[in-house]
């Protein structure tokens, strides 16, 4: 329990995204005593809480508590959506960046309120959190997982080992003692990264394009994306393209299919063009077919400037190949987006993935299905960035993020453009 002062207070919860704010006010509106909340207050399903500016609960009391998000100011200026008013209790779902964390800290300074955090240090700077741990100013709660942690007093257990064992293997290698316990650092393991990854995943089987009602018998059909990421590079083997289909049917698990490849060495932006093209072509489909186009950012070519390759030069040869007038082409090429820890997080969902079953690559993407084998960690422990195998990789993280996270978004000053 958290002791306040007595009411009326104000308090804050604040989420990474609107997204996730939605999923946090669902919970809490199922636990909130309601005849203790105002008449006005209104919730609605799927949306939330009404409020101007940032969603507001009232309680009887006359105390208030709103959920605000880090980015809701957008542009990467989240603080400007923090920065007022006197707050005394604040609950942050993830860990901020040293920024927002300054702003709400100055939330809680007149009031002498706290500030509580709940999180796993992975993923995201949490190296100034650590320091001021240390330096005793925050205290530390670590609750690993454990049986016995998950055993409520009285009740059976939560989770067996077995099932805390079965999760942590799901779990990247580099993390997997941050997640299971709590440790700021994750360890220095050995050995590939994907190690989940293994030759079941690999199969020319098609997708199953139905599901079946197991009480009425009737089969509808599943829905899919397809989605197309192209990473850009001049050296041997880095400039890529991947085809993949993604099972959206169960939005909260989806099914991964990486269907083709396209690999090849600096060229032409028309060459690369065509060669996607045929790609798309010998597996039935159309350019209309590709609902989602994502490719990296520019690349500058060697130092003597041969092999640049930017998405802006790739969506021009399509318009040529295709013979599509400037402004007509019906698609556009959305450049990545790449924030801070992003390729971590990339590589981390498809792990998911793999470790759950819900992934399949077909044979014929040799040169990926290489990559997932032989790409490992560093001496130092951290992710080889420079690896020849990245190339693949980062183009399947192009092509499955934007389609399986919540959390995805297209920068809002995009480098990617309608020709």
């Amino acid at each position: 329990m958290k002791r306040v002062p007595p009411p009326p207070i104000e308090c804050w919860i604040i989420c990474h995204s609107w997204e996730q704010s939605k999923i946090i006010m669902a919970k809490f509106h199922s636990f909130v005593p309601k005849n203790e909340l105002h008449p006005d207050v209104e919730f609605v399903a799927g949306r939330g809480y009404r409020g101007t500016g940032a969603p507001v609960v009232r309680f009887k009391n006359g105390s208030i508590l709103r959920f605000k998000t880090t980015n809701q100011a957008g542009g990467g200026r989240g603080t400007i959506g923090l920065a007022s008013g006197s707050v005394d209790y604040i609950l942050m779902d993830e860990p901020p960046p040293p920024d927002i964390f300054g702003e709400v800290l100055s939330r809680v300074t007149r009031t002498r309120g706290s500030i509580g955090i709940t999180m796993t240090p992975v993923g995201v700077p949490v190296d100034y959190l650590k320091k001021l741990v240390e330096q005793k100013v925050i205290s530390e709660h670590v609750g690993r997982l454990t049986v016995e942690n998950t055993t409520p007093e009285g009740c059976r257990p939560m989770m067996t080992q077995k099932e805390i064992d079965e999760l942590a293997s799901s779990f990247l290698p580099i993390d997997r003692d941050a997640r299971i316990n709590g440790d700021w650092e994750g360890g220095i393991p050995e050995g590939r990264i994907f190690e989940n990854f293994s030759d079941d995943l690999i199969s020319d089987l098609p997708p199953l394009t139905t599901i079946r009602d197991p009480e009425t018998g009737i089969e509808t059909p599943r829905s899919f994306v397809w989605s197309i990421g192209i990473d850009h590079g001049h050296d041997v083997g880095s400039q890529v393209a991947i085809l993949v289909a993604v099972d959206i049917t169960d939005q909260s698990n989806p099914i991964t299919y990486v269907v083709d490849e396209y690999v090849a060495s600096g060229s032409t932006a028309e060459v690369h063009a065509k060669s996607i093209i045929a790609m798309i072509r010998r597996n039935g489909l159309e350019i209309a077919n590709i609902q989602r186009w994502t490719g990296d950012r520019v690349h500058g070519g060697s130092k003597s400037g041969d092999g640049r390759m930017s998405n802006t030069m790739l969506t021009s040869a399509f318009a040529h190949v295709l013979e599509y007038q400037k402004g007509k082409l019906p698609f556009r090429i959305r450049t990545a987006y790449k924030p801070k820890f992003s390729f971590y997080y990339g590589v981390n969902v498809i792990h998911e993935q793999m470790s759950s079953n819900r992934f399949q690559i077909f044979p014929r993407c040799k040169v990926t299905i290489k990559s997932f084998k032989h790409w490992a960690m560093k001496k130092s422990g951290g992710m080889d960035t420079m690896s020849e195998y990245k190339h693949c990789i980062d183009a399947c993280r192009y092509a499955i993020l934007p389609i399986v996270d919540v959390k995805y978004r297209t920068p809002v000053k995009s480098k990617s453009f309608r020709m």
